[in-house]
């Protein structure tokens, strides 16, 4: 059995001698079992507990392979240098989640130490530094030319898009495009659930937009949305609400809100256990994903697979996901204004038909399959 070791910028909270991840890790975790027995160098969550952190991780990797190291953005600090270092000599296989600078750190071990190295790759650096001001526009060529270098040098890569991210950071070795959604359970009536409420639906009744991202971080781009809801109200538009889920401080947006004089139209909802994003969705009429920058976003073909209408910015592969009609450009509050002034009853109907059709190619059966048939090859390159 080989013995494989995940480096990555994900959290682990230790409790009580317990170890615990969110189930999302958990789900990622898991399917790179399929190789082989896991070790982890993982950051640590220190802050006030959290009911996310509710995955054993201890139900896949053995207490004495979890090694906690710190997450940084530029430089990866002397201590963790020695945890990766040792962590890379006991194992066969190393994972790199990246864009992540110790998980790119361990790559060089890897090299040193003759172990074959497989890229998980969730997005791209140049774009987020970009949205950083100065420092973010002068380190992202930085980010950019080491991610590239180290797909240069990778073994394997696993991307989490079709093309997009392949492009950009092409690895010479396996590759695999594939989206880490879960999606299980696909069942038609959650499209009729959805087409009966909206037959509901009175033209003047509020419509519940929703967007899932940290409250923090900027390249979200859910300040356009509030934005947009201010040129709207002034219009005498006040019929949608923005439901954010998240987690971290919601000072920031909060005080937009009330600049703008939105915050009766804007609700933070907090964190949300993943088994419960499902039923939040249910709730919800229209999914937006803002970003300047992303991957394949999870959290929008999880919105698909509720039958919702997405809007998505232009960033990375989310122009594959849905209609062209939905896609808005990065920073553009005009956009959001437009999309959302021609939304219809009918068009939420349509968008619910087909975006539930379009998910269907995110199930788990299929996705798995694909998934496992490369981490079959990879097992067969290392022996």
């Amino acid at each position: 059995m080989l013995n494989v070791l995940v480096v990555t910028s994900q959290q682990i909270k230790e409790e009580n001698g317990k170890f615990f991840c969110i189930e999302n890790v958990y789900d990622i975790l898991k399917r790179f079992t399929r190789i082989g027995n896991l070790h982890i160098c993982a950051s640590k969550y220190v802050d006030k507990s959290s009911n996310v952190f509710d995955s054993d991780v201890t139900e896949l990797i053995d207490p004495k392979h979890i090694h906690f190291i710190k997450n940084t953005y530029l430089k990866t600090s002397q201590n963790s240098r020695k945890i990766i270092e040792d962590a890379v000599k006991e194992v066969d296989l190393v994972i790199g989640y990246v864009p992540n600078i110790n998980a790119t750190t361990a790559l060089s071990y890897a090299k040193k130490y003759k172990k074959k190295y497989l890229s998980y790759v969730v997005g791209c650096p140049r774009d987020i530094f970009m949205n950083y001001g100065l420092l973010g526009k002068i380190l992202a060529p930085y980010a950019y030319f080491k991610l590239h270098h180290t797909l240069k040098n990778s073994d394997f890569a696993l991307y989490v898009t079709e093309f997009f991210l392949q492009k950009r950071y092409p690895c010479p070795g396996i590759t695999c495009g594939c989206s880490d959604v879960r999606i299980v359970n696909l069942d038609e009536t959650i499209l009729k659930n959805r087409l009966a409420c909206l037959e509901k639906i009175k033209d003047n009744e509020p419509l519940k937009i929703a967007s899932i991202a940290s409250y923090t971080v900027k390249y979200k781009g859910v300040h356009f949305v509030i934005e947009a809801l201010a040129r709207l109200k002034k219009m005498g538009i006040t019929k949608f609400h923005y439901y954010l889920i998240g987690n971290g401080s919601k000072a920031r947006l909060e005080k937009l809100s009330r600049k703008y004089n939105v915050d009766e139209l804007v609700h933070f909802e907090g964190v949300v256990p993943h088994r419960k994003i499902f039923e939040k969705l249910d709730e919800m009429h229209i999914y937006i994903q803002p970003s300047l920058t992303e991957g394949l976003p999870r959290s929008v073909v999880e919105a698909m697979s509720r039958s919702l209408l997405c809007i998505c910015s232009d960033a990375g592969a989310m122009p594959q996901l849905v209609e062209s009609d939905y896609i808005v450009r990065r920073k553009s509050v005009d956009d959001i204004v437009n999309v959302l002034l021609k939304i219809s009853n009918d068009e939420l109907k349509s968008q619910a038909r087909r975006n539930f059709e379009e998910a269907k190619k995110y199930q788990d059966v299929i996705l798995a399959e694909k998934r496992n048939s490369f981490f079959d090859e990879v097992k067969k390159k290392m022996i």
